[in-house]
């Protein structure tokens, strides 16, 4: 698979907009791949009564990559525990 480049704006928005119609498997691929592209520490799922907000802490700063409806975040939460 082709390495991305962490500072180019249109992996980073693509990655935000995309995950939203991806299937579970797909959407979890590029997330990890996202989170350890921008040498990040942690990946987050923080779910509220809507939906759920999926980010990384970078550098010692949470940064949002992007927010997900409650239904699809279950189903990636899911998927990450299926596979530990």
């Amino acid at each position: 698979m082709e390495s991305h480049h962490v500072n180019d704006p249109m992996f980073q928005e693509a990655s935000v907009t995309n995950v939203v119609n991806m299937e579970t498997e797909e959407a979890v691929q590029l997330l990890v791949r996202h989170a350890a592209d921008l040498q990040s520490s942690d990946l987050f799922f923080h779910s509220n009564e809507k939906s759920v907000e999926i980010a990384v802490r970078r550098l010692g700063k949470v940064q949002r990559l992007a927010s997900v409806s409650l239904e699809q975040g279950k189903h990636l939460i899911g998927h990450i525990k299926a596979m530990a």
